[in-house]
């Protein structure tokens, strides 16, 4: 690993594999380390969070109070017109692996109204597979209900 990877902050490090940002070594250019000096780091992993979307029981369809992530998110698409965004459907252990899929497929199809091309985005569904949380109570059920996201590229 190069070493001025090591010595980023976990944030940062997160924000350089992300955009596949080459982090700054003093054998760099005097003008790549200007670039990357006007770049606040931590400003952009804040604003472009990709928080969860949560579901109700056995629905498919995208709460009114998860727009706002839905929104940051898709500032960061058009701000960044190389990304490729995974979107990946979980459900509870009551529910099944055809909800998880319609369910990121319903986030999909958001992102395709608001003008991203289906070329930059990859839905599936995982089913109870992967549960946030185990316990099985209401509250670790509702977050289990989620949609999660991550940059593919």
């Amino acid at each position: 690993m190069d070493k001025s990877i090591k010595n980023l902050k976990p944030c940062c490090l997160l924000l350089v594999l992300m955009l596949n940002i080459q982090p700054l070594s003093f054998s760099q250019s005097k003008s790549n380390q200007q670039i990357a000096e006007n770049q606040n780091m931590d400003s952009i992993m804040q604003i472009y969070s990709l928080h969860n979307v949560y579901f109700d029981v056995e629905s498919v369809d995208i709460r009114e109070t998860e727009i706002e992530n839905l929104e940051h998110i898709l500032a960061l698409l058009n701000k960044y017109p190389d990304i490729v965004l995974e979107i990946k459907g979980h459900a509870d252990k009551r529910e099944n692996q055809r909800i998880s899929s319609l369910r990121s497929k319903s986030v999909f199809d958001w992102f395709v109204e608001h003008d991203i091309a289906k070329s930059r985005l990859v839905y599936k569904g995982l089913g109870a597979v992967y549960p946030a949380f185990t316990e099985g109570n209401p509250e670790s059920n509702q977050l289990n209900r989620r949609v999660e996201f991550s940059i593919v590229k």
